[in-house]
């Protein structure tokens, strides 16, 4: 049984101006509140059950945030190889699907379908078959990487990347040559700052901003619905990052933090999780992260598709006592986080057109529920 909920994103329009977004969102916490007086090997078995998408982002969490509160758990040393195959699907599904679709043009479904496929068998070969994982792997990585330079890139991923400075990337998406190209060209024809945020991008985990979060975790059961980073709401995801990136870096200074430069990250992103699925001799040591708080709490850090996911537990006996969640939804649809601030000041001649952009903006943050774009204001 999933779990859903939705983001309801308002926009107070005055018929040629947003003057204000507001974003709620409807997602329950009932799946952190499952979690609580069960045994930790039960609640990692059930908790990725109760989300529709991500689910073994989840479970890594779920293991990871359980183990550091010592519980004692196998982790499968390959869980976070299975949120990287993850991760690629979601970027597939995006560039390939959502993204085109939000701005009319065709979709590759049938592709998707297949790679979708691909990471399944791959996912369950890893996890199965043990000291032949590696070449399974490798063998997955390529075949995605062949897709991807056919499907997305138009040449191999990993010299797309190599070759992509600002103009490169303005040729690359005025030739067209692929539905990615195609989607960002007439993105920047149509609405070019779309969704352009000043919101601050989410930092690297550590310093007292992580501080201030575990803190505010384990003291606000309301924290995970609103997080903020050192009392700021922040953005997480590929554009988080991937913003050093030669060629993000670059678009982030031209650009802002807009939905095209969102797109560019995500583009970036796959590629360089492409090149390490193939390259990689040690598993990922940031992809999934835990820490003991005490004798009896940990906490977990997975970077996921859409960015950062924690789980907080604590355990007392044999029974999980406390179990908190925040997903990186929370955190791009704050209610003064990035999209509020991105929709401010958007402008169309008609509800229509209005509607079509805002939803193109909340795509390229990449909710996990269902949204709905509402007009106000305006007769």
């Amino acid at each position: 049984m999933a779990i859903e909920g939705e983001i309801v994103v308002t926009l107070h329009w005055d018929g040629r101006r947003t003057q204000r977004a507001t974003v709620r969102s409807t997602r329950p916490s009932a799946a952190a509140r499952v979690a609580v007086a069960r045994r930790p090997a039960e609640a990692v078995h059930l908790l990725p059950t109760l989300f529709a998408i991500c689910g073994h982002a989840q479970r890594a969490a779920a293991s990871a945030a359980l183990g550091a509160a010592g519980a004692d758990l196998e982790v499968p040393a390959l869980a976070p190889v299975a949120v990287q195959l993850e991760a690629v699907q979601e970027g597939f599904w995006r560039l390939l699907i959502d993204i085109p679709r939000a701005l009319g043009l065709a979709t590759a479904t049938a592709a998707v379908a297949a790679v979708r496929a691909q990471v399944a068998r791959a996912i369950d070969l890893v996890r199965a078959r043990g000291d032949a994982a590696r070449a399974t792997l490798l063998d997955a990585a390529s075949a995605l990487d062949a897709a991807a330079g056919e499907l997305v890139y138009g040449c191999a991923p990993a010299a797309w990347l190599a070759g992509m400075d600002p103009a490169a990337y303005e040729r690359w998406c005025a030739a067209g040559e692929t539905l990615p190209a195609r989607a960002l060209s007439k993105l920047a024809h149509a609405s070019p700052g779309l969704g352009r945020s000043d919101t601050p991008l989410l930092p690297e985990l550590e310093g007292s901003g992580w501080t201030s979060v575990v803190e505010a975790l384990q003291r606000d059961p309301a924290f995970a619905g609103a997080p903020t980073w050192d009392g700021v709401a922040a953005e997480t995801g590929p554009l988080a990052r991937q913003r050093d990136q030669r060629l993000i870096a670059a678009l982030i200074a031209r650009d802002g933090c807009s939905a095209g430069t969102r797109i560019a990250a995500r583009l970036v992103e796959l590629a360089r999780l492409l090149a390490a699925l193939r390259q990689r001799e040690d598993e990922p040591s940031d992809t999934v992260r835990a820490w003991r708080l005490d004798a009896h709490s940990g906490i977990a850090a997975v970077q996921t598709a859409r960015g950062l996911l924690l789980h907080a537990a604590r355990i007392d006996g044999e029974h999980i006592a406390d179990y908190r969640i925040v997903a990186p939804t929370d955190w791009n649809f704050h209610p003064d986080g990035a999209l509020a601030h991105g929709l401010a000041g958007l402008e169309a001649d008609d509800a229509a057109t209005l509607a079509e952009r805002a939803g193109l903006a909340v795509i390229a943050l990449d909710p996990c529920v269902a949204f709905r774009i509402e007009i106000a204001g305006h007769a």
